[in-house]
C-alpha cells in the first residue's frame, strides 16, 4: 500500500513534468521505462563493456558518455543532464547502438523515444526512478500499479491498458497452474502475466512471490509493438519478476515467430493491440487494406494450440458478429474445431476506450467440439453500486473496489456452475446451443439471442415429455416479430384526404342498402321452404365444410376438422338443427425448416409470420387438410399465433 506522503510525492513529480498535453501520459511512461533500463544496465556495468568491441559507423565515444554512471548523474545540473542525453553523441545515441548488440535488455531500446525530452521532463523522470529504486519490492509493485493507472491510455491510436478487474477475471477463469507454460502473445502493459504470477503465488502459498516463475520460464510474454515491449518489461519487473520473459513477436506474413511448443495456457488482450482502430468494419466488409493485427494474432493462437491447451482472450466486438468471410471463418474454426465454452461481453463505457469487446473462452481436444456456449454481459460502471465508497484498487494496494470484486465473484460463480443455470434465470446470462449459433451465421453477439421461453409451459399434450433444459430461443436472424402475433413491423401511417373521408361513409351506406335489397327477399323465401333447406344440407360436401378458415370472424378458436367432421341436419317444426362432432385426434410435430403460417390450407393463403426450424419445439396439430396441419403456438407471455403449417416443413414426433 502506498503511503500518502509517497503518493503525494509521485503526484507532484508527475504533474511537474510539463504543461498538460495529449501525449503527456504516454511520453512520461516511455521516458521512464527508457531510463529505468539504463539504470539497470549501469547497475551491472554492461553499457560500455558491451559496446567497446562494436565498430559501428558514426559511433563516437565522448568523455561524458564513457564516464557515465548513475551516481555521477545525481550531481549534475539540469542542463548538463539534458546535454548528456540529447547531445549529438549522447546517451540516446549510445543506446541506439546498444540495441543492435543482442545483449541483456537490448530489445527494450529498439523503439526510439516518442519525443526528445525537455530538461524539466528529464529531471522529473530521473527523480521518479530514484523514488522507485529506493523502495522495497512491495512498494515498487504499488508504484507500478499507480503509475500505469495514472497513465490510462497508451497512445493516440486507441490503445488502452486492460482494466485490473478484467485482467483478474480472465486469470481466475483460466486458472494457471504452477507447471503450466502460460503465454501472452500481446503483452500490452504486462498486466495479464503479472496477475497470472499473483494467482499462482496465492494458490501455492509461495513466499517468493513472483520471482521464481519468471526465472523458471513458465511465464512467457511476446509483443510486436516495440514501445509496449519496453513498457511491459518495466511493469513486470516492478512487480518482482526479475526476468520479464519478453520477446519480440514478428507478425508479418514472412515472420516465422511461433508460440512456445510447451504452451498450455494462452491469456491475451487482442483488443488493445496496435492497428485495432485502423481496421474499419462497415456493414459486412473489412475496409482496411490488410487484416487487423488482432486477426493475425488470433489465427496465430489457433494455429499454435495443442490438444489439451486452453485460451482466454479479449477480441474486438466486430470479431464476434461481423460476417466478412475472413472473420466468419475464424468463428467457424473455433466452434467446429475447438470447444468454445463461454463469451463474456465487456461493459460499454462512453468515457473509456476499452469497450465494445468480448472475452472468448475456449480449449482444444482431439474429439470434443462446441456443444453449448455460456454467455454473460457485464454491467457498465454506471450500473454498479452508486454508493460504493471503496477507492479503486490500483490506488490502494491492488485490491478491487467492492462493486468490481462483487461482480467478478458473481461471474466466476456463474461460470463454475454454468451447467446448472436454468434458461431465463438471469437477464444477463444464458446458454446457447452450437446448433443455434451455426444457424445464425456463427455470430457470437450477445444481443443476437434471446430466451423467450424459460420452461415448456405450452406443451401440455399428454404423453409428450417436458424438457425444461431446451428453451425456445429467438435468433435475430431476420425479425423477432415472427414469434409474436401482435408484434408486426411498424408501417408509416398513410395520410387520408378529406374528400376520401367524406366519400367512404356514403359508399358504406349505398353498399349496405344494395345488400339488403338483393339478399333479404331471396333468403326469406329460402328459409320458408323446408325442402330447399334439406337439399342444400344434403349436398354440402365434407371438403366444403372444412374450408372455413381461422381468419373468418368468430371462428378464431373453432378450427374446422378435416379428418372427422360429420354434419347432421334435421328438420323439426320447420326449424333447421345442425350439430358438429368435436375433433377426436391430435398429433405432435417439430419444425424442421422455416414454416410459414397460412390462413387456410392453401398455398395461396400464406401469411408473413413463420417459425424457424426448432427440433426441440413441439407443436400439437388438431386438424389436417390438403397437406396442412392446424396448430396454435403460444409463447411465454401467453401471446397466440394460430394457423395452418405446411406439412413438408414439419416432422412427426416419434
Amino acid at each position: 500500500m502506498l503511503l500518502q506522503n509517497l503518493q503525494r510525492d509521485i503526484d507532484e513529480k508527475w504533474d511537474e513534468c510539463w504543461p498538460i498535453s495529449s501525449l503527456r501520459p504516454l511520453a512520461i511512461l516511455d521516458l521512464m521505462s527508457y531510463i529505468y533500463f539504463i539504470k539497470k544496465l549501469d547497475d551491472r556495468e554492461l553499457i560500455n563493456k558491451r559496446l567497446q568491441g562494436i565498430q559501428d559507423e558514426g559511433f563516437v565515444y565522448t568523455k561524458e558518455v564513457d564516464e557515465f554512471s548513475w551516481s555521477r548523474l545525481q550531481n549534475m545540473d539540469v542542463q548538463s543532464i539534458h546535454d548528456l542525453f540529447t547531445g549529438e553523441h549522447g546517451m540516446i545515441n549510445l543506446m541506439t547502438h546498444y540495441s543492435r548488440s543482442n545483449s541483456l535488455y537490448s530489445d527494450f531500446f529498439k523503439a526510439p523515444l516518442i519525443l526528445t525530452p525537455t530538461p524539466k521532463l528529464l529531471l522529473k523522470v530521473i527523480e521518479l526512478i530514484n523514488v522507485i529504486e529506493s523502495s522495497d519490492s512491495a512498494i515498487q509493485s504499488g508504484i507500478g500499479d499507480y503509475l500505469f493507472d495514472k497513465a490510462g491510455i497508451t497512445g493516440q491510436d486507441g490503445q488502452v491498458f486492460i482494466p485490473e478487474n478484467i485482467a483478474w477475471l480472465m486469470v481466475a477463469i483460466a486458472e494457471p497452474g504452477i507447471d503450466d507454460m502460460t503465454c501472452d502473445p500481446s503483452a500490452g502493459n504486462g498486466s495479464l502475466v503479472i496477475n497470472a504470477a499473483r494467482y499462482i503465488s496465492n494458490r501455492n502459498n509461495e513466499s517468493s512471490k513472483n520471482e521464481s516463475f519468471g526465472s523458471r520460464g513458465m511465464l512467457k510474454s511476446m509483443e510486436s509493438d516495440l514501445l509496449l515491449l519496453r513498457l511491459a518489461a518495466m511493469n513486470i519487473m516492478l512487480h518482482g519478476i526479475k526476468d520479464p520473459g519478453l520477446e519480440i513477436l514478428d507478425i508479418l506474413p514472412e515472420g516465422s515467430t511461433k508460440l512456445p511448443e510447451q504452451t498450455a495456457l494462452i491469456i491475451s488482450n487482442l483488443f488493445s493491440v496496435e492497428g485495432a482502430s485502423n481496421i474499419q468494419v462497415e456493414g459486412d466488409t473489412l475496409k482496411s487494406g490488410r487484416s487487423g493485427k488482432e486477426i493475425v494474432l488470433l489465427n496465430l493462437i489457433l494455429d499454435n494450440m495443442h490438444p489439451g491447451g486452453r485460451a482466454v482472450v479479449i477480441v474486438p466486438e466486430y470479431v464476434l458478429n461481423n460476417i466478412a468471410p475472413e472473420i466468419k471463418k475464424i468463428r467457424q474454426d473455433i466452434i467446429n474445431n475447438y470447444n468454445l465454452e463461454g463469451v463474456i461481453y465487456l461493459p460499454q463505457k462512453n468515457s473509456s476506450l476499452f469497450s465494445r469487446a468480448g472475452i472468448l473462452i475456449f480449449n482444444k481436444h482431439e474429439t470434443v467440439t462446441t456443444s453449448n456456449v455460456w454467455f454473460w454481459k457485464m454491467k457498465a460502471s454506471n450500473e454498479r453500486l452508486e454508493n460504493d465508497k471503496t477507492l479503486r484498487s490500483k490506488v490502494q494496494n491492488g485490491l478491487l473496489s467492492s462493486s468490481e470484486l462483487f461482480e467478478v465473484n458473481d461471474i466466476l460463480n456463474q461460470w463454475k456452475n454454468r451447467a446448472e443455470i436454468q434458461p431465463g434465470d438471469l437477464e444477463n446470462c444464458f446458454c446457447i446451443t452450437a446448433y443455434d449459433i451455426k444457424d445464425n451465421d456463427y455470430k457470437l453477439n450477445f444481443s443476437d439471442y434471446k430466451i423467450i421461453q424459460k420452461n415448456r409451459e405450452i406443451n401440455k399434450t399428454p404423453g409428450i415429455a417436458d424438457d425444461k433444459k431446451n428453451p425456445v430461443v429467438s435468433i435475430k436472424k431476420e425479425h423477432l416479430h415472427h414469434f409474436f402475433e401482435d408484434s408486426v413491423p411498424l408501417q408509416k401511417k398513410k395520410r387520408r384526404s378529406k374528400v376520401l373521408r367524406a366519400v367512404i361513409p356514403i359508399l358504406i351506406i349505398i353498399s349496405g342498402a344494395a345488400s339488403f335489397y338483393f339478399f333479404y327477399p331471396t333468403n326469406f323465401n329460402f328459409m320458408n321452404d323446408p325442402k330447399k333447406i334439406v337439399d342444400s344440407v344434403s349436398n354440402t360436401s365434407l371438403r366444403d365444410t372444412s374450408k372455413r378458415s381461422i381468419s373468418e370472424p368468430g371462428n378464431e378458436n373453432k378450427p374446422a376438422t378435416g379428418r372427422k367432421d360429420i354434419t347432421k341436419a334435421t328438420i323439426k317444426n320447420n326449424k333447421l338443427n345442425i350439430s358438429q362432432d368435436p375433433p377426436v385426434f391430435s398429433t405432435a410435430y417439430t419444425v424442421i425448416s422455416k414454416a410459414y403460417f397460412y390462413s387456410a390450407p392453401d398455398t395461396a393463403k400464406r401469411r408473413s409470420l413463420f417459425l424457424d426450424a426448432r427440433k426441440d419445439l413441439v407443436l400439437t396439430s388438431t386438424n389436417e387438410q390438403n397437406g396442412f396441419e392446424y396448430v396454435v403456438y403460444v409463447n411465454k407471455k401467453g401471446q397466440t399465433t394460430k394457423g395452418w403449417l405446411n406439412k413438408k416443413d414439419l416432422q412427426p414426433v416419434e
